[in-house]
């Protein structure tokens, strides 16, 4: 138990303290993912009670995905502490592999429960800010039918991943009798599904985007808000390309070091998304934060022009037109034809008859 857990390349001396060095990446990557993560779920709450005075179901369901991506991210700084990342798995002793296969068997659990809260919260608020209430058009079947499709197969795979083995402590005991499931396949069989489903649910909203009733620079705008899912999308690739190589290499310490850290690539900017409809009427809701964005522009404003007075134009104009809403529950969108102080909720848009079929 005291050698080494996986047998070395030829030429290739063991060294058990190797898993020191790249510790502080690790923990920098997670520290960030959950400050950022947990303010935008914070901002959503405070936009939901300040605007709202009510919570809708994607406020808890954003609040069950920060929980259990608290727990994604304690059981990878666990790995973190006592193998560290990208170690190769002749540099690990035996008796640290069952403590870092149940903690790896943990975190992937954790994951498909994340990824699964995650994309039912984006397509549940997707489908009350593009549909009017009470109305189900394609839009809104399409979104549903995604959401129980991600949520059915995102089950399943936490199953297979809890109960893969039996007995089922072999998980992170391989050495004792039983049978398991080819755990990389499942793996890399999810990551498949999960790369597909995060390109369906970044092209779903620009479907209904591109058929509004409003000008070319609005619809740039605002597709290019819902367009964040690319930086999701772009992580769930790289996470699929790392399954890959998990699923073909035995050197599995370093391997999973790679999908982990791509899961925070698409984790992060799920929460984004989930806030996203969110962040704007907060914006036009809050002094504090109008304030903020007016003496941003203000010094952007200086420092490229020299003449002193321009910046105050500038700002006045800021201020007309960022006065916040007298109605909480308007959308992001606003009509750019009548003053720019007016505001229109998102059932005054048209849309054409294909995007939003009744």
């Amino acid at each position: 138990m005291n050698g080494p857990a996986l047998k070395p390349p030829p030429g290739v001396k063991p060294d058990f303290s190797e898993f020191t060095s790249r510790n502080s990446l690790a923990h920098g990557v997670f520290s960030a993912s959950i400050v950022v993560s947990t303010i935008l779920v914070g901002l959503q709450i405070y936009s939901r009670v300040k605007c709202y005075r009510k919570f809708a179901i994607e406020e808890g369901i954003a609040v069950a995905a920060l929980g259990c991506f608290a727990i994604f991210v304690y059981y990878l700084w666990k790995i973190n502490n006592t193998v560290g990342i990208f170690t190769h798995q002749w540099n690990l002793q035996l008796k640290t592999m069952p403590t870092f296969l149940y903690n790896v068997s943990a975190a992937s659990a954790t994951y498909g429960v994340v990824i699964m809260l995650i994309k039912a919260g984006i397509l549940l608020h997707w489908a009350r800010v593009f549909v009017p209430a009470g109305i189900h058009n394609k839009f809104w079947w399409t979104c549903h039918i995604i959401l129980w499709i991600n949520a059915v197969f995102y089950t399943i795979t936490v199953i297979i991943e809890i109960f893969g083995c039996t007995p089922r402590h072999k998980i992170w005991t391989p050495w004792v009798p039983g049978k398991c499931l080819d755990m990389a396949e499942v793996i890399l069989a999810s990551s498949f599904v999960n790369f597909f489903s995060d390109l369906i649910i970044l092209l779903v909203p620009q479907m209904v985007v591109w058929k509004l009733q409003l000008p070319l620079r609005k619809k740039l705008g605002i597709a290019g808000l819902f367009a964040m899912g690319l930086f999701a999308t772009v992580g769930a690739g790289f996470r699929m390309k790392s399954a890959f190589a998990f699923a073909k290499d035995p050197d599995m310490s370093y391997t999973i070091s790679e999908l982990g850290l791509w899961c925070f690539a698409e984790m992060v900017p799920g929460f984004f998304l989930l806030s996203l409809p969110c962040l704007p009427i907060l914006f036009k809701t809050s002094p504090l934060l109008q304030r903020t964005f007016v003496a941003i522009r203000s010094l952007t404003g200086r420092s490229k022009n020299s003449s002193r007075e321009r910046p105050t134009r500038t700002s006045s104009a800021l201020r007309a037109r960022i006065k916040p809403r007298r109605d909480p529950d308007a959308d992001l969108f606003t009509d750019t034809h009548r003053s720019s102080r007016t505001f229109i909720p998102l059932t005054d848009v048209e849309t054409s008859k294909s995007g939003m079929e009744r």
